[in-house]
């Protein structure tokens, strides 16, 4: 193989290149130009291999790898470019961007579902038993509201002392006094 060619060797090819039949350059799969000096372009992400961009890590995707799945994605190739397939439920959006935390899933909406009433915000990221307040009688059951224990109170808050909680129930029959 010769790098120079022509009448006059008046045509270089460089070092990733060789003279073609036609005393023209033949580039190495990765180079490109005239001279066989432009590298194939892979992006801050990737490397051309055998003249294909090699993403550096799975979340990097597309041509030259200008895809970016984010932390919590994978890269999928499909005919129309680069596409992120996100690595759990609990992540969502076009690039995995949306993260619903430890206690929520995403939905076709691209919203996150809270995986029990206990939790809520917009990234499940609240524990409704934080703000409760269920007393010495009560604690926070998975609803996200308090559970009096078996020793007769009741009330929103396990706040209603058993002989008044007995007075209400007799007082007002078929009332529900929350135990």
């Amino acid at each position: 193989s010769e790098q120079y060619g022509g009448d006059n060797c008046e045509i270089d090819c460089g070092e990733h290149g060789e003279i073609g039949s036609s005393n023209g350059c033949v580039c190495e799969s990765c180079f490109a130009g005239e001279r066989c000096d432009i590298p194939r372009e892979c992006g801050a992400h990737g490397r051309c291999l055998i003249g294909v961009c090699v993403c550096e890590a799975a979340r990097y995707g597309g041509s030259q790898c200008e895809v970016d799945c984010g932390p919590h994605g994978l890269s999928v190739h499909t005919y129309s470019g680069g596409a992120c397939v996100c690595q759990s439920a609990r992540y969502g959006g076009e690039r995995c961007e949306i993260d619903c935390g430890q206690h929520g899933t995403i939905d076709e909406d691209r919203r996150c579902v809270c995986d029990s009433e206990r939790y809520g915000g917009e990234r499940c990221e609240t524990d409704l038993c934080d703000r409760l307040d269920c007393g010495a009688h009560g604690s926070c059951g998975e609803m996200g509201k308090c559970v009096c224990d078996t020793t007769g109170y009741g009330g929103e808050h396990c706040e209603i002392c058993p002989s008044v909680l007995a007075q209400l129930e007799e007082d007002l029959p078929g009332m529900s006094v929350g135990q």
